[in-house]
């Protein structure tokens, strides 16, 4: 078996071409601390918060659904998945209000924008 590509298949793209680092044989990991872009910290706060806490409903659904089914535990199994669904609730109320606040905000942008007097 010929593992070698033939002289007709164009060469591959390598995505870790750009992040090389010449001086040295690794790759250089790109500095994304801060704000990237011009996005409201406020907004990036609120969806990494979403972000854990769906991740932590998750973990709470698949475990106590785990406990039930293998009848291992389950006054634990209950209060997991109990958990896991308050935590799904907080999610999608959190979400809500969030996206209500920006729309909120969006439409206050917009108004004032419209109702600036144009200088001609």
């Amino acid at each position: 078996m010929d593992l070698e590509p033939s002289e007709h298949e164009p060469d591959e793209y390598d995505p870790e071409a750009e992040f090389r680092d010449p001086t040295s044989d690794s790759l250089t990991i790109p500095d994304v601390s801060g704000n990237a872009g011009n996005t409201n910290p406020q907004l990036t706060t609120q969806f990494w918060v979403l972000v854990m806490v769906i991740k932590a409903a998750l973990i709470a659904l698949s475990l106590g659904a785990l406990f039930l089914i293998f009848q291992t535990n389950q006054r634990f199994g209950w209060l997991l998945l109990g958990g896991g669904l308050l935590l799904t609730m907080f999610a999608l109320r959190r979400y809500r209000d969030v996206s209500a606040t920006l729309e909120a905000a969006e439409d206050e942008e917009t108004t004032t924008t419209d109702e600036m007097p144009e200088d001609a």
